[in-house]
């Protein structure tokens, strides 16, 4: 809380008195000098302000309240003593009263910005983001506060989804800290969100630098790593083994003595962050749910905070459920020991709340990932990586530092939708004019997706192209992410009138808006795995590039297990032609959406049972080879 001056008087008053012991910190010499005052004139209302300052340092915030709003109604011009009101209002998390106090002082003094980040804060709790923006642009123009009020000008536009506003100012404040590790994660994050992958590699490359020891900005940064096309299986894998040569240091072992019998019934342990609400849960689901209780014993340890509706459908289905967020790696190894897990599964990689500096300690005989993140782990502590003889063919084992186990079948059951339309007619029927969709995030495409694409649309002259994805700024043209993916197919000849966009819906809307797409363009390196087999399921073939990388082979062992081989490219050519002779050819494209639903119904890719048989022989077969090394090392000890 501030202390206005009074201002008028050339010799010491009574307050200028008190006005020097607040400022000294004598609080209680304070209160009693403006309790003197008081007493003799009620409506000494300086004073009455001086003793709300003086109990509102001393924590009582509901009195200094009283006696501030006592004070104001006295006299209102003091626009200090409006934002002390607001301020009081603000601890209260009262964020209405606060911002229409700070609001009351703002209109008595515009030019003064010392509570600007404290009243935006209050606008940004009521969401009115537009408000917040102007009083912190304000603050920022006249050089007030300069970082703090810079900070909170970029939350307030990344909140807002505004991103590209956010990236400016993000970039702003990394120049301004260079040394400043989480100012260039900051920017690199906001520079994702826009699109701009190079440029977010790069800042991340140096926020790495700056915070070597932060293993979960590391992970990011992989994942982010996945998506460049100038990477290769070979440089994938060197970078996943810096990671763990950075980060994981210790190898312990179990820390109790299992029973190696090679068929007894085996308990299985799933760590992960991703038991929540991620496109995971249609692949991981129909696994936990179909295990042979008979065989395997599951327990599942959850490592993130977060608990929604999703969290508590695989608590449903596990019959032994761990919350381990938040525990260290020796408390975590001690409740794997004590269940006496014999195969401990990752199914995070490195996304966010992976645990595998749990798993880099070695804390289960066998140690196994499933990767639902599209990559090696690096960890030399995983044994196994499952896949299967698409995603990774005779010859690619190189590109995991796990020993790759085939499954003759796909090893992402994806369990479709409960709220997934029926397949619609092709809608070039009814329309006149093929409509290609493209439905991955921004930072998957490219400059080659871009050639790819554009070269489509210029071979097909009357089709058109939706672009759709989980960005909320793709319903607003004007948008600056907008204008970018609309400007990388302007500049390659195609009119801005044939692509359309939309933005973020909700599951149900999402499924039905693919419907109005006839043929569907994946991204390349990084193939789509829950958008191709949405459109799949809705009846809509779609074309991708089979790459040399575990990400980049995805999309190639999905259109194989849906019988779709020939709509598989071996280079961006090819691409273009398998979609435009498709694109040319109605009746064939009709047929297919007639039949795809059902072909796709009664292949692996949703034979969720066949799947998890698959992946439990993988895992007694895991087991049966530990207890032979064991087997073996005992043997060669009593010799």
């Amino acid at each position: 809380m501030s202390v206005a001056t009074a201002g008028g008087h050339d010799a010491v008053t009574p307050i200028d008195s008190i006005k020097a012991r607040v400022l000294s910190g004598d609080l209680v010499a304070t209160r009693q000098a403006c309790q003197v005052l008081i007493e003799d004139c009620p409506e000494q209302v300086e004073a009455i302000h001086l003793l709300a300052v003086a109990v509102g340092c001393a924590g009582e915030t509901g009195e200094a309240l009283r006696l501030l709003r006592r004070a104001l109604a006295l006299d209102g011009t003091k626009a200090g003593w409006w934002r002390d009101l607001g301020m009081l209002y603000s601890v209260l998390q009262d964020w209405d009263a606060a911002a229409d106090a700070f609001y009351r002082g703002n209109r008595l003094e515009p030019e003064e910005f010392r509570t600007a980040g404290a009243h935006a804060d209050a606008l940004i709790h009521l969401k009115r983001f537009d408000e917040a923006q102007g009083i912190l642009s304000a603050a920022v123009r006249c050089g007030y506060q300069i970082l703090p009020a810079c900070e909170r000008l970029a939350e307030v536009w990344k909140r807002s989804w505004q991103f590209d506003k956010e990236r400016k100012i993000r970039k702003w404040i990394a120049d301004l800290q260079p040394d400043t590790g989480a100012a260039w994660a900051a920017l690199a994050a906001s520079q994702w969100a826009c699109g701009q992958l190079s440029e977010c590699l790069s800042s991340f490359d140096i926020a790495v630098t700056l915070l070597p020891d932060v293993p979960e900005l590391h992970s990011e940064f992989l994942t982010y790593l996945l998506h460049d096309p100038n990477q290769n299986a070979y440089s994938l894998r060197q970078a996943h083994e810096n990671w763990a040569r950075a980060h994981c240091s210790r190898m312990l072992g179990p820390i109790y003595e299992s029973d190696y019998n090679p068929e007894r019934r085996l308990k299985i342990g799933y760590l992960t962050g991703e038991f929540q609400i991620t496109p995971a849960f249609h692949f991981l689901f129909p696994i936990l749910r179909n295990h042979d209780d008979a065989q395997f014993d599951i327990y599942a340890y959850y490592s993130a905070a977060l608990c929604d509706g999703y969290t508590r459908e695989y608590e449903k289905v596990v019959p032994h459920w761990r919350t381990v967020a938040g525990m260290s790696v020796e408390e975590v190894r001690a409740r794997v020991a004590e269940d006496g897990i014999d195969v401990l599964v990752d199914l995070s990689g490195h996304y966010p709340a992976n645990r595998l500096d749990v798993f880099a300690t070695r804390a289960a005989p066998v140690q196994v990932t499933l990767p639902n993140y599209p990559a090696t782990t690096g960890v030399a502590g995983i044994d196994y990586i499952i896949t299967d003889w698409w995603t990774c063919p005779a010859g690619d084992e190189s590109q995991y530092t796990e020993t790759a186990v085939r499954l003759s079948t796909w090893y992402m059951p994806y369990r479709p939708p409960a709220v997934a339309p029926e397949p619609t007619p092709l809608p070039a029927n009814s329309n006149g004019v093929v409509t290609f969709g493209l439905f991955q995030r921004p930072s998957k495409m490219n400059e080659g997706v871009w050639d790819a694409v554009a070269a489509v649309l210029r071979q097909t002259s009357d089709s058109r192209l939706l672009i759709h994805c989980a960005w909320r700024n793709l319903d607003d043209r004007s948008d600056p992410l907008c204008r970018r993916l609309e400007n990388e197919l302007v500049r390659r000849g195609i009119s801005a009138e044939r692509i359309f966009f939309r933005g973020s819906l909700d599951l149900s809307d999402h499924l039905a808006l693919m419907c109005n797409v006839d043929i569907a363009l994946d991204t390349f390196p990084y193939n789509g795995q829950t958008t191709t087999c949405e459109c799949l399921w809705t009846g809509i073939p779609v074309v991708t590039v089979a790459g040399a990388s575990h990400v980049s082979r995805v999309g190639c062992a999905l259109l194989h297990y849906a019988g779709l081989d020939d709509w598989v490219a071996r280079n961006v050519e090819e691409y273009v032609q398998i979609a435009t002779q498709a694109a040319s050819d109605i009746p064939s494209l009709a047929r297919l959406r007639n039949t795809l639903r059902r072909r796709i119904g009664a292949s692996v890719l949703v034979d969720s049972a066949e799947v998890t048989h698959e992946i439990e022989a993988a895992y007694r077969s895991m087991w049966r080879e530990c207890c032979a090394r064991r087997r073996v090392t005992l043997e060669g000890r009593t010799a």
